[in-house]
């Protein structure tokens, strides 16, 4: 099942959600008025009538049970952030987790010694947790680079006016492709 947002999602998650509790309604008819289903459902269904009433009643527990699972998935609250909250004077400004990762990622790959930067961001609401891979040149300062994107990190979710939760930062060499270097930061919320 989806996950996204956006007016499809909102047309699935309501379809799912109705068919869980049709799937439910038709068990609890099934359960409770099974002799009057059984005749109903006679001319379709003839082997249905040789069954026994708790093997019925056990089939209408077990479709009320897939018809909760189905329900209680569509409806759970999904776990990360697809936007990013900040207060401003009178209202709030929402941005997309895609929308601040694309912006750091840009401040990181206009950095003097990085030839591309990859950025993914998670966290809660006003604050922003962000990890980035940096493939820099071979001749650049890893440290350095590490330092400066930490900054730029920092002063681009500063700007935002979202809250800094963890940041890490990996430099990799492009020429080697292998680890030359790593800086972690952790900065409190």
């Amino acid at each position: 099942m989806s996950h996204g947002s956006g007016p499809v999602a909102v047309v699935n998650s309501v379809l799912v959600s109705l068919l869980a509790i049709g799937m439910m309604a038709v068990a609890i008819v099934l359960g409770r008025e099974s002799a009057v289903v059984i005749r109903f459902g006679q001319s379709i269904v003839t082997g249905l009538q040789a069954m026994p009433t708790l093997e019925i009643q056990e089939m209408a527990i077990s479709v009320a049970g897939c018809g909760i699972v189905i329900l209680l998935i569509e409806l759970w609250p999904r776990h990360g952030v697809a936007h990013f909250v900040s207060q401003i004077d009178g209202g709030t400004i929402e941005y997309s987790a895609a929308l601040v990762a694309d912006l750091i990622e840009c401040d990181l790959a206009g950095q003097d010694g990085v030839q591309s930067a990859r950025v993914c961001v998670s966290g809660q609401r006003q604050q922003v947790s962000v990890t980035a891979s940096i493939a820099s040149v071979s001749d650049a300062d890893p440290q350095l680079i590490a330092s400066r994107a930490a900054s730029r990190i920092r002063d681009r979710v500063s700007g935002l006016g979202i809250s800094l939760g963890r940041m890490h930062v990996s430099i990799e060499t492009a020429k080697t492709g292998s680890m030359s270097s790593s800086s972690h930061a952790r900065v409190a919320a």
